[in-house]
């Protein structure tokens, strides 16, 4: 960077009011605990001052360039690197002339470490205040005229090379010595609020400005110091102090030291704008006479007393804060004139004393029982808050504090214990016993927060209007038949079970958090007005109707046990635990719910639900309800599952693997996977279909139940049943049975049920029945299809031994060995005849058929025994007679033609004569031609 770019930072940078080294208008009234009077304080014409600064920067301007790289080598600490860099690396290429810099300003930066400022030997103004610098070297800065390094945690520093020193500020670190013995020509001193013990000034004859406060300086010698205007030395060890010779001081504030006895006759207090010689530091001794209550005493050894020797300096003691600390009486603060603040609330203060804390500037003495105050001597109040104590009668006007820092109200208010106010006996000695303990015959209105009157046989709390600071009433168990609370309107838990209550209006209870009210008659509630409604307990009423959509903070909502038909909770997105059993409630929608922990909805018509949005579910119990169907893929988290009493046929548990307890009996599940629910404890699955069930992944089950199931083959001999809490396995059924009633009539049963449905083959006992719609028909002859056959039923029992015809839809099917035969050609008789069968039924072709080793003649779908006749048969024409192959030689005649027949059928290949009856007919080729004779 160019000398002329640093000159133009520079003017830029110069309307920092902390450059300017100018003595405050103020100065003589700057306030003891305030972490610096200024960034600098001395006695020189501010104009002048920046008239020698532009001449400064213009003898930098014809000096040499001195271009340093602004880089963590050079200067280690980021901060203090940033700070250079804004001020003086304008152009951004990363150097600067440490030449040209003469002011450096870094006030509150976060700078730790200032490495790096020796490299800059025109340095003048250093203003580092407010940071964390522990250490530093400004020995190569030795054209410094003021330093100023307030609030930083210094432990030493080395100005003897800093000779033209004029201004420094060391305020509020942890320097031990301090040797300004080279620096002749200081003018201001700031070095209060560290640990010196001594200050040689007897070389700062040039000297204006001295603040040397809140330290442990035992002697303090101003005798050169001639020029000396401001002194500031309050709170060390000094035990004298002479200030003859200081004649040009205006203003002198040396209060709390040991000048008991010192005489300060000699100063002309007329000059002095401000003289503070007093008070005086003192001893206090820490015994029960200066301190009767052991609650104040216990906190000023516990925070003043760090040697534990039993004394504390009365300077020390700034700042009281004793809030809820259980204190009747500060005795003592009278000894304490240097406080500030009293921070005295909640505590049981009757009286309270403050005539000689004349430096009070903040009280806070609220809910105590304070009758009387007079603050008349403590002017320096500035804040004031005394509410919830007994001054409504006191008049504070003669204080002059701002509104805005001025809390007078509310004041307690006392109540009479009276039959008039209060007139259930039970109830008015409840509130004697409990807030009455000194039998004063009233009680303080505002300290009646919370009523615990359970099982008093209470019959009315008439009167509790008039405590309307009550947070919590809790009165259960009592014979109330009506609650006013109307006046109560702080009220945040009512809690009102098992009462005799027929309605409650809470609309001015708008505070209201928590409401129990069970086990009452209420049979409605109006909640709009409560919003801030968090716990809602309403079970065992007669509520119909429950609208919670203005509850919108509802966390937890228990309505179990009512007439509810409806219950609309999506506007209840914070609801994290809802018990809804018991009602008429039809249906739930749960799509904004998603908080939603613990849901209790059985006992109810829901037919179905949808818990898609109820990822963080750990409980579901949704027993005897009207459930077909139960989807809990979506519930991870989900712990306790009971949905017993539905109609399930299915559940489908394997995403929940954190799933503990699972109860789902009385349902139709007839297949059960718990291959990753390893978590299970407790599973009862009792009264459903089961037909296996295997739990040998399930090594934490505890408690086990699945009696009334069908798996009478299961082996359970797995389980360690000796050290399980529960395991029942009996009463195992089969899943298809007969049941014969007193009439004799059998019931086809499946699952313990009649299954009226049911059209089908059963085997009972060995034998195969015909089922027709649930019932064994033994009127029934049929065919009924099992499996890929069709069985033969005769008189309701499957047939093994029947070879006959059955008529079924109209038609007649072949059947032997009790089922339908649809592969066999044969012959069957049936009633007097025998019938041609084909493809399982009769069949009327023209043809042979071969039974029993003979071919019989079948036209019409049965046996021919009367015609004699041709039948062609394969390739050949047989000769029938009597209903078979007849083997005789002889002519027959077929279709108007006669022909010849030689052993069985007809001789195509014979021409001649043949005898036929007598006569003689002549044959070609087997068909007769003509009688020959």
């Amino acid at each position: 960077m160019t000398k002329k770019t640093i000159a133009v930072a520079l003017s830029l940078s110069l309307g920092l009011s902390g450059v300017a080294p100018a003595i405050p208008s103020n100065a003589a009234e700057l306030p003891g605990d305030t972490g610096v009077v200024n960034e600098v304080s001395v006695a020189t014409d501010t104009d002048a001052d920046y008239q020698e600064q532009e001449a400064v920067q213009a003898d930098n301007a014809v000096q040499a360039e001195n271009l340093v790289a602004v880089n963590e080598t050079n200067f280690p600490d980021e901060a203090f690197r940033k700070s250079l860099k804004e001020t003086y690396d304008t152009d951004g290429d990363g150097y600067i002339d440490a030449n040209a810099i003469t002011i450096v300003k870094a006030t509150r930066s976060g700078v730790a470490s200032v490495k790096g400022i020796e490299l800059f030997p025109n340095l003048q103004y250093l203003m580092l205040g407010g940071n964390k610098i522990s250490s530093i070297d400004v020995s190569k800065n030795t054209e410094l005229l003021q330093i100023s390094m307030f609030d930083n945690a210094l432990t030493s520093i080395d100005l003897s090379h800093n000779t033209k020193l004029k201004i420094f500020d060391f305020a509020n670190n942890n320097l031990t010595s301090l040797d300004i013995d080279n620096n002749a020509d200081l003018t201001s001193i700031t070095c209060r609020g560290n640990k010196l013990t001594s200050l040689n000034l007897t070389n700062q004859g040039e000297l204006e400005f001295l603040d040397c406060r809140d330290n442990k300086i035992s002697e303090l010698d101003l005798s050169k110091c001639e020029k000396l205007a401001y002194l500031y030395c309050g709170n060390n060890e000094l035990h004298t102090l002479n200030l003859r010779n200081n004649t040009a001081l205006k203003t002198l504030s040396c209060a709390y030291n040991y000048f008991e006895g010192v005489d300060f006759s000699y100063l002309d207090t007329d000059k002095l704008r401000t003289c503070e010689i007093t008070p005086f530091k003192e001893q206090v001794l820490l015994n029960e006479t200066n301190f009767p209550d052991d609650n104040f005493r216990t906190y000023l050894s516990e925070t003043f007393d760090l040697d534990k020797d039993g004394v504390i300096l009365n300077h020390d003691v700034k700042e009281l804060r004793v809030s809820n600390k259980e204190i009747s009486s500060l005795k003592g603060i009278e000894l304490f004139p240097a406080i500030t603040v009293l921070q005295c609330g909640e505590n049981q203060l009757r009286e309270l004393d403050l005539s000689n804390n004349k430096a009070l500037k903040s009280l806070w003495c609220y809910e105590n029982n304070l009758e009387h105050l007079d603050l008349r001597n403590n002017t320096a109040l500035t804040y004031f808050d005394c509410r919830d104590n007994y001054l409504a009668d006191e008049d504070f006007s003669y204080l002059n504090i701002s509104e805005d820092n001025l809390r007078l109200t509310p004041q307690k208010v006392k109540v009479a214990l009276t039959e008039e106010n209060f007139p259930d006996e039970a109830f008015r000695n409840y509130l004697a016993e409990e807030f009455d303990p000194d039998g004063t015959g009233s009680i303080v209105r505002d300290n009646v927060k919370y009523l615990h009157a359970n099982d008093m046989g209470i019959k009315s709390l008439k009167g509790i209007e008039l405590l309307t600071n009550v947070y919590v009433i809790e009165c259960n168990g009592n014979e109330l038949t009506e609650l006013d609370v109307s006046k109560n309107e702080k009220l945040a838990t009512l809690d009102c079970d098992t009462n005799k209550l027929t309605s409650l209006d809470v609309s001015k209870n708008t505070n209201l958090e928590n409401l129990s009210i069970c086990q009452n008659n209420i049979e409605n509630i109006d909640l709009s007005n409560n919003d801030k409604l968090v716990y809602l307990e309403c079970v065992k009423n007669k509520i119909k109707e429950l609208d919670v959509t203005n509850n919108f903070n509802l966390e937890t909502l228990d309505c179990a046990e009512n007439k509810i038909k409806e219950l609309d909770v999506t506007n209840n997105t914070n609801l994290e635990t809802l018990y809804c059993e018991k009602n008429k409630i039809t249906s739930l929608d749960l799509t904004y719910n998603s908080f939603l922990k613990r849901l209790w909805c059985g006992d109810n018509e829901i037919s179905d639900i949808d818990l898609s949005s109820c990822e963080m579910l750990t409980e579901l119990n949704i027993y005897s309800a009207e459930l077909t169907k139960l989807d809990v893929s979506w519930c991870s988290n989900l712990q306790k599952l009971y949905c017993g009493g539905n109609k399930l046929t299915s559940l489908d548990v394997s995403g929940n693997t954190k799933l503990e307890t699972l109860d789902c009996y009385e349902n139709k599940i007839t297949n059960l996977d718990l291959s990753t629910n390893t978590e299970l404890t407790c599973l009862d699955c009792s009264y459903n279909r089961l037909e296996k069930l295997d739990l040998r992944k399930n090594t934490k089950l505890n408690w086990f139940d699945c009696e009334e199931n069908y798996m009478p083959d299961e082996d359970f001999s797995y389980l360690d049943k000796d050290n399980m809490e529960k395991c029942n396995t009996g009463n195992q059924h089969k899943v298809e049975d007969i049941y014969i009633d007193d009439n004799g009539t059998w019931y086809y049963m499946k699952y313990g049920e009649n299954d009226k449905n049911a059209t089908k083959l059963f085997k009972y006992e060995g034998t195969w029945y015909y089922v027709n719609k649930g019932i064994v028909d033994f009127n029934a002859t049929t065919l009924v299809k099992h499996g890929n056959s069709w069985y033969y039923v005769n008189k309701g029992k499957v047939d093994f031994n029947a070879r006959t015809l059955c008529k079924y839809n109209g038609v007649y099917y072949f059947v032997q060995n009790g089922k339908m035969d649809t592969k066999s050609v044969t012959l069957c008789k049936y009633g007097s005849s025998w019938y041609y069968i084909k493809n399982g039924r009769i069949d009327k072709t023209r043809t042979l058929c071969k039974y029993n080793n003979t071919y019989y003649f079948v036209q019409n779908g049965k046996m021919d025994t009367k015609s004699v006749t041709l039948c062609k048969y394969g390739s050949s024409w047989y000769y029938i007679k009597n209903g078979k192959i007849d083997k005789s030689k002889t002519l027959c005649k077929y279709n108007g033609k006669w022909y010849y027949v030689n052993n069985g059928k007809v001789d195509f290949n014979y021409t001649g004569n043949v005898t036929y009856n007598g006569s003689v007919y002549y044959v070609k080729k087997g068909i007769m031609q003509k009688k020959v004779k």
